[in-house]
């Protein structure tokens, strides 16, 4: 059921009339709703924000851009309209940014009456999934084969949503479409809609929208990062296990220490620069190898070995370093210690995800490095005995 709306005044609903929000996707809002992958992928699609442009149509972005991966919304196969009006009266509790570039709201966004969906070729099965058109209604519309004098679209309304079907003959572009549609409903672009200022255009609406105009971190981006660095050191963990069987097949047992060259004192770890005639090991029963066996080590690209030996040495002698294995487990304890953060005291499932990243990530630990290895690294015995459980 849709949440209780917000009360709007008659002026704020006068300001947020000049508003569209425009959505592309590729995932078809089912019952009047779009629905952010982290309600029914919560463990795998870590992200309960749903993104929006005002009176505008996203960009692509490049990695550097977005400091991680490429946001292509260009070959995006549905455009979704919203008089920001009627979606703030019905979601807007749920609005955590407000600016004319990234508009985000967390949860279920609920769909008004008056919204539109633009559906080109490649959306027709998910709209036919959802109920909304069927192969019989697509053919009789547009044919089976490619004719003349066929339409651009076609348009049903169902309780007060528009789905406006594109002709699948016609190579169209989204983000062409989109402005074309923000046109047809009466809405004029961003730099045309008269808000030189979205500071003082968001005090003017009232409390609940100042002060969101600046893009801040939602909790699912600290998530996401977590899950990108624990699928990191999952990897490398795999690979020192890999460079320590290379090692004992030469004789060197854990724990080893070694120098970088003849004057230095052994430390424990391995030496980083591997110089061949300077460098040297010494195994855990006392006998001293050249530095230059890992270089002899093939199991492992070169390109890897030395950020493999820096997580490997870090974690020996540095306890919960960045750097080191023990910290993702030591970052999850101290978000499961120090609950500070509005989202995790309010959502369940923030602190459920982050459990099931740490037990994922012990039961690597585990089932990859031998136990006389787990007892060299300092802390990681006791933050493998932690209960991420705890409430």
């Amino acid at each position: 059921m849709p949440r209780q709306k917000v009360y709007i005044s008659d002026e704020v609903k006068e300001k947020l009339r000049k508003l569209v929000a425009v959505h592309l996707t590729d995932y078809f809002p089912k019952k009047k709703a779009i629905r952010p992958r982290f309600s029914w992928q919560p463990f795998t699609i870590i992200r309960d924000t749903t993104h929006f442009t005002l009176n505008d149509v996203a960009e692509d972005l490049g990695a550097l851009q977005t400091g991680g991966k490429e946001a292509i919304w260009s070959n995006k196969s549905i455009a979704i309209l919203i008089p920001f009006d009627k979606l703030y009266e019905m979601n807007g509790k749920n609005l955590k940014i407000f600016n004319p570039i990234d508009t985000v709201f967390t949860g279920v966004i609920f769909l008004p009456e008056g919204t539109h969906v633009v559906i080109t070729l490649n959306a027709y099965e998910s709209a036919m999934h959802a109920g909304v058109t069927s192969q019989e209604e697509m053919t009789l519309q547009f044919g089976e084969t490619p004719q003349k004098n066929i339409p651009d679209y076609y348009e049903k309304e169902i309780e007060g949503i528009l789905y406006k079907f594109y002709n699948w003959q016609k190579p169209w572009k989204i983000k062409e479409i989109a402005w074309n549609e923000m046109a047809i409903m009466g809405y004029q672009g961003s730099h045309d809609s008269g808000i030189e200022d979205w500071s003082t255009f968001a005090k003017s609406l009232g409390k609940d929208v100042e002060g969101k105009v600046l893009h801040s971190d939602h909790w699912t981006s600290a998530l996401e990062g977590f899950s990108t660095r624990f699928e990191s050191y999952k990897r490398k963990i795999i690979y020192i296990a890999m460079m320590i069987e290379e090692l004992e097949k030469k004789g060197i047992r854990v724990p080893f220490s070694s120098a970088d060259n003849k004057y230095d004192k052994p430390r424990v770890g391995l030496p980083y620069y591997f110089d061949a005639e300077e460098s040297y090991i010494l195994s855990a029963d006392g006998k001293k190898y050249p530095g230059k066996v890992i270089e002899e080590i093939t199991s492992i690209n070169v390109s890897d070995k030395k950020s493999v030996i820096e997580l490997l040495n870090l974690s020996l002698d540095r306890g919960t370093d960045i750097y080191s294995i023990q910290y993702p487990l030591s970052a999850v304890r101290a978000k499961i210690e120090n609950q500070d953060n509005e989202y995790m005291i309010k959502t369940k499932k923030y602190l459920k995800v982050l459990r099931l990243l740490a037990a994922q990530y012990k039961q690597c630990i585990k089932d990859t490095l031998s136990k006389e290895l787990i007892k060299e690294c300092p802390n990681l015995q006791e933050l493998l005995k932690y209960n991420y459980e705890r409430p």
